[in-house]
C-alpha cells in the first residue's frame, strides 16, 4: 500500500513538471521567432512593410531568419533551466543585432555582414550621430522586457524545465540541428541565388540581394567569407620582417605630381591580337595618344565580369582583394597623407559592388557617382564625353588651390 502510495506520488510529480515544461518548450519556440520576425523587420531599412511584406510571402526565408532565434532561446533555457532567462537573453542578442543592422543601414545603406562583428570597436567610434533612437526601437525594448515579466509570472514557483539529463540530451539535438542547418542550408550559395530579389531593389547590387532574404539568414550565410584563408606559405613574422625593410617615407615637395587614373571598365585593345580590323579605327584616338606618353601592358585577372577586382587591385596592388569592409590601406590614402586631395568619379551606380562603402573606407570619402552627382547631367549613367570634363573640371578647381591630386576614376562600359 505504502509502496503504491510513493509511485503515485513520484508520477504526480513527473506529470507536474511534464506539463510546464512543454508549455515553456512551445512558449520559448514562438517567442524565438518573433525575435526572428523582429529582426527581419529591423533588416528592412527604410523601406519597412512593403519590404517586410516581401519577406514573409515566402516561407522559407521566415524558416531560415527565425529558426536560429528559436533555437538559441531553447538552447539557454536547456543551459539556465529558466524560461525567463532564456527569453531575456535571447531577447537582449536580438535587440543587439537588430538595432545595429537597422542603425547600419540608415546610416551607411549597408547591412551588416559577419567580419563587421570584429570591427565593432570601429564602428561605435563612427557611430555618433546616426544612433537615433525611433519608436520601433523602444517599441523592441518594451517587447522583450514585458516577455520577461511574462515568463517570470507565468512559471513563478514552478518547475518549468526537464531533468538535467532530459536537458543535456535536448541541447545536444539543439545543436547537432544547429550545426546541420548551417552546414546544409546557411552555407549553400545554390539556395542563396535561389531566392528572387525584391522588385523595388535592383538585383545586380549585393546589399539589394542581402536585403531580399531577410537579416540573420544572410548574414549566417556570410559567415563562410568572413575569414580570410591566407596563401600557401605565409608567414605573419616573415612578412612583418619583409615589411620592415621598406620604411615609411614622405613624397619630397620638389617630386610631388598629380595623378589622374582613368580606368576604362572591360576595355582592352584587341588589335594587338588582329590585323582583321578593318574601315574605321576604333582604336586611332587610342594609339595616338599612347604615342605621346609613357605606356605600357597591363595584363588583369578578369574578362568582361568581376571587373571589380582589377578596379581595387589597383587601388591598393593586393592580387585578391578582399570585402574592404572597414577602413584598409590603399594608394589614395598614402597619396592623402601626403597632402594631396582625393578625388574619384564612375558615372555608375553607388550601390553596385558596394562602391560607396568600399571607396570610402580605402580613403576616398568623396567619390561621385551617378545617384549624388552626375544625375546632375544625365539620368542614365554617362558616357566619356559627360564623364572626361567633369574629372577635368575637379581636379582643375584644385589646381587653383595649389594642391597636387590623387584622382582615380571608373567609367561606364555600357
Amino acid at each position: 500500500m505504502a509502496r503504491n502510495k510513493q509511485h503515485k506520488e513520484k508520477e504526480d510529480r513527473r506529470q507536474g513538471r511534464a506539463l510546464p515544461s512543454l508549455a515553456a518548450f512551445i512558449l520559448l519556440a514562438a517567442a524565438g521567432t518573433g525575435m526572428g520576425l523582429m529582426n527581419m523587420y529591423f533588416g528592412t531599412g527604410h523601406y519597412k512593410i512593403p519590404l517586410l511584406e516581401f519577406l514573409l510571402s515566402d516561407s522559407r526565408l521566415i524558416a531560415l531568419n527565425a529558426a536560429p532565434f528559436a533555437l538559441l532561446i531553447l538552447a539557454l533555457w536547456c543551459l539556465f533551466a529558466k524560461a525567463w532567462i532564456a527569453f531575456l537573453l535571447s531577447g537582449a542578442f536580438c535587440l543587439f543585432v537588430s538595432w545595429g543592422q537597422y542603425w547600419k543601414l540608415m546610416a551607411r545603406s549597408d547591412p551588416i555582414y559577419a567580419e563587421d562583428i570584429v570591427l565593432f570597436k570601429d564602428a561605435v567610434s563612427i557611430s555618433d550621430g546616426y544612433l537615433t533612437v525611433t519608436w520601433q526601437i523602444i517599441l523592441s525594448a518594451v517587447l522583450v522586457f514585458v516577455g520577461t515579466v511574462f515568463f517570470i509570472s507565468v512559471f513563478h514557483g514552478r518547475k518549468e524545465y526537464p531533468r538535467f539529463r532530459f536537458r543535456a540530451l535536448l541541447l545536444a539535438l539543439i545543436l547537432a540541428a544547429g550545426g546541420a542547418s548551417y552546414a546544409v542550408f546557411y552555407r549553400s550559395d545554390a539556395l542563396y541565388d535561389s531566392f528572387p530579389v525584391w522588385e523595388e531593389l535592383n538585383p545586380w547590387f549585393e546589399n539589394s540581394r542581402y536585403m531580399s532574404r531577410g537579416a540573420m539568414y544572410p548574414f549566417l550565410h556570410s559567415v563562410k567569407s568572413a575569414v580570410v584563408k591566407p596563401p600557401e606559405g605565409y608567414s605573419a613574422s616573415e612578412a612583418e620582417k619583409l615589411l620592415a625593410s621598406f620604411p615609411d617615407s614622405g613624397i619630397p615637395e620638389d617630386k610631388k605630381i598629380s595623378v589622374i587614373s582613368v580606368m576604362l571598365e572591360a576595355y582592352s585593345d584587341l588589335s594587338l591580337y588582329t590585323d582583321m580590323i578593318t574601315g574605321e579605327d576604333p582604336y586611332a584616338a587610342y594609339h595616338e595618344l599612347a604615342s605621346e606618353s609613357y605606356t605600357g601592358r597591363l595584363l588583369v585577372n578578369v574578362f568582361g565580369g568581376g571587373t571589380i577586382n582589377t578596379e581595387r587591385s589597383a587601388l591598393t596592388g593586393f592580387p585578391e582583394p578582399g570585402n574592404f569592409r572597414s577602413a584598409s590601406w590603399s594608394y589614395a590614402r598614402y597619396f592623402g597623407d601626403n597632402g594631396y586631395a582625393l578625388q574619384g568619379s564612375h558615372s555608375g551606380y553607388a550601390d553596385f559592388y558596394n562602391r560607396r562603402n568600399v571607396n570610402r573606407n580605402l580613403g576616398i570619402d568623396g567619390y561621385l557617382f551617378l545617384d549624388d552627382h552626375y544625375s546632375e547631367f544625365t539620368s542614365w549613367p554617362s558616357g566619356d564625353k559627360i564623364l572626361l570634363p567633369e574629372i577635368v573640371r575637379l581636379a582643375s578647381e584644385e589646381f587653383e588651390q595649389g594642391r597636387h591630386v590623387f584622382s582615380f576614376n571608373v567609367t561606364y562600359q555600357n
